[in-house]
């Protein structure tokens, strides 16, 4: 992949509003109908790196990118202990807080060979059972649009250069605007 081949619209491209977090979207608004109590925040695609492909919901944007560290350190922490236990693929990975949980759900592999995932950012008293079936039946979905999206291929077609300069410019739109 050449450079030119990589190039991102930053401009034209919003992570909170592309075809994976129009699916983002529909998973809160299903979490927030169900009666029990108990809300997502937020709810975000990543690759196996950390790197974002789309987000929704209600988070602290500061933290997005930590956030997205954080979740795919998970991940990795799992695919060890596949190692140790002799196990299939992880499915899914939770931590819970006193009030929190985020919860790490397996995608697939992208046609790259990239592990996506799926991460929730959701209160202590949202039912996570719920969430599970939610997430297992939106996976296939999101996989599929990471496949045919060519702006996500461009996404996990960046060298490390690259996504440390679209982080930049990222951070620069959360905490200040943006200026050309």
């Amino acid at each position: 992949m050449t450079a030119q081949d990589t190039q991102i619209d930053r401009e034209h491209y919003d992570l909170s509003r592309n075809p994976l977090s129009e699916v983002l979207d529909e998973l809160i608004e299903a979490a927030a109908s169900f009666p029990l109590p108990g809300l997502i925040d937020g709810a975000f695609v990543l690759d196996g790196d950390g790197r974002l492909l789309a987000t929704s919901g209600r988070y602290i944007r500061r933290f997005l990118w930590e956030l997205s560290a954080l979740s795919a350190a998970l991940a990795g922490v799992a695919q060890q202990g596949q190692v140790y236990l002799q196990a299939r693929p992880f499915a899914d990975i939770m931590v819970l807080y006193d009030d929190k949980q985020l919860y790490v759900c397996n995608v697939g592999l992208s046609n790259r060979s990239v592990p996506v995932l799926l991460a929730i950012i959701a209160d202590v008293r949202t039912n996570i059972g719920f969430i599970r079936i939610r997430m297992r039946q939106t996976a296939k979905h999101l996989l599929t649009l990471v496949e045919s999206d060519v702006t996500v291929q461009k996404l996990l077609g960046l060298h490390e250069e690259e996504l440390e300069s679209a982080m930049r410019t990222l951070n620069d739109v959360f905490t200040g605007g943006y200026s050309k």
